[in-house]
């Protein structure tokens, strides 16, 4: 059964609204955790940081363990 344009914009619509609405929250979440404790944000920093510096391990091939290992004692002991 297919839904009728309206309906379906009417639904996209809803979901974005809510998705903002949740982003909103995380964000006053976030800011209210950082006035707390402000070594927060350099950890946040640090996490993507690690983050994209796995990702761009995934396609090192072969080289990517010995990568991830150095990644890792970085992380730990920093």
């Amino acid at each position: 059964m297919a839904y009728s344009e309206h309906i379906v914009q009417k639904a996209k619509k809803e979901i974005s609204r809510r998705r903002q609405y949740a982003q909103q929250q995380a964000e006053g979440r976030k800011a209210e955790l950082v006035s707390v404790c402000p070594q927060l944000e350099q950890i946040d920093t640090e996490l993507s940081k690690a983050g994209l510096q796995a990702v761009k391990a995934i396609g090192m091939g072969a080289s990517a363990v010995e990568y991830i290992e150095k990644l890792a004692e970085k992380n730990l002991f920093c």
